[in-house]
Order: structure tokens, then C-alpha cells, then sequence
């Protein structure tokens, strides 16, 4: 999904675009700005010229108009609605039904704020650092290539109880799920801390980059 604003410039310049070559959905939030209807039309007749689907109108294309600071936006409403089944094809929603989306994760449980008895919930100015001991025989482990690691983490609640199909990959001292994993429908790995805080460890997403071009070349065989 590619996200983007309105103010693009002229219509000429999303052929430049190229995020939207490749995104399944479009989104244009800040939808209540000057000039969005316009901006909505463009890019649908854009993504409709980049798709060939001249079978179709441009309203038809899944481009959507969100306001997501707003409760209960209708475009936000929609495109959640388009994307549900797919994120169902990939694996990522359980027993997906037009009514109802299953979160794997059923409930959670608070983690006393000694646990991260650093961290500045008022300035958001910190991330603490825990050790997690990461289970072997898990994909985590692979793509980790080790059982222990030292971790930024920022937040006071944690796994509960696992949904069906989900098996915890990690663990802190204190008992609490900091990762999880489900490879029986797609490729699945779930971490409860922030990978993004150790700009010198790309493993997490050197994997993901690496699952998605494996998706797509997956996909691509397939359509032939």
C-alpha cells in the first residue's frame, strides 16, 4: 500500500511515481485539503494507465481518500474493507469473513513499568534495552543466526495468550512473549521490540526485503 498526500504537483508528475507501479492500494489521506477530488481522480486514471485495466473505470481502481485523523472516516472504512481479503490471501488474517477480520491476538497483559524503569513515557525520549532469548528451532532464530540478543523496547503491555497458529519465538527474562512466529500460512514473524532503534542490525528487515522478493517472484511464475 502506498500512502500519499494531495499536494503532488501537476498530474504529469505521478508518472514519476513509481510506488504506484507496484501498490496493490493507494491511499491519499489528508483528504479535506484543497484539491483532493482532483487528486483522487488523477491518480486513479494514473494507476488505471499503469495497470492497463482499460475494462474498468477509473472509480474502480483501489484508490481510496482517507482522512485517518478522523473517527469513523469512510474512506479510511473502505480502503479497510479492500484490504482485508487480501491480507487474508497472504496469510495474515484467520477465517476472514466480509463481517469479521480474527486478530490472532486475544488478550493482553500489563508489564510493570519496572521492567523499563528508564523509559520517559512523557517526553517519549527513550527506548529501554533488555536481553531476549530467542528459542532455536524457530524462523526467528535463522534469520537472528543466534539465541540471544540485546533489544530496544518502549512499551508497558505484552502478549497474553497467542492466537491459533502462532508459536512464541521469544522470550525475556521475565517470562513476557517478545516475538512470534506462524509459517503454516505464509511467511509470518511477529517482534514485540523496536528493530528500527539499531540502525546497525538489519536482519528483520534484510529478511523481510528478502520474503517479499520471493513472494513476488512466486506470484510472477504463477501468472505465467
Amino acid at each position: 500500500m502506498y500512502v500519499m498526500t494531495p499536494e503532488f504537483g501537476a498530474a504529469s508528475q505521478l508518472e514519476k511515481i513509481d510506488m504506484l507501479d507496484f501498490a496493490q492500494f493507494v491511499a491519499i489521506n489528508k483528504f479535506d485539503r484543497k484539491g483532493a477530488a482532483d487528486a483522487l481522480r488523477d491518480v486513479a486514471k494514473q494507476v488505471q494507465r499503469n495497470k492497463e485495466a482499460w475494462g474498468k473505470r477509473p472509480e474502480e481502481m483501489p484508490v481510496f481518500g482517507t482522512m485517518a485523523a478522523r473517527f469513523n472516516d469512510d474512506g479510511v472504512s473502505a480502503l479497510y474493507q479492500a484490504l482485508a481479503p487480501r491480507l487474508a490471501e497472504l496469510g495474515l488474517a484467520r477465517d476472514y469473513n466480509a463481517n469479521q477480520l480474527r486478530i490472532h491476538f486475544r488478550n493482553n497483559t500489563e508489564v510493570p513499568y519496572t521492567y523499563i524503569e528508564d523509559l520517559d513515557f512523557e517526553t517519549m525520549a527513550r527506548f529501554a534495552e533488555n536481553d531476549i532469548e530467542v528459542s532455536s528451532d524457530t524462523p526467528l532464530a535463522e534469520i537472528i543466526g543466534e539465541t540471544g540478543m540485546r533489544v530496544h523496547s518502549y512499551h508497558h503491555q505484552g502478549v497474553d495468550r497467542l492466537g491459533d497458529g502462532l508459536v512464541a519465538a521469544a522470550h525475556s527474562d521475565d517470562g513476557l512473549v517478545q516475538a512470534f512466529v506462524d509459517t503454516s500460512a505464509g511467511h509470518i514473524v511477529g517482534v514485540q521490540w523496536h528493530p528500527e532503534e539499531n540502525a546497525e542490525d538489519r536482519r528483520l528487515f534484510t529478511d523481510l526485503v528478502s520474503q517479499a522478493r520471493a513472494f513476488a517472484a512466486r506470484r510472477k511464475e504463477d501468472a505465467r
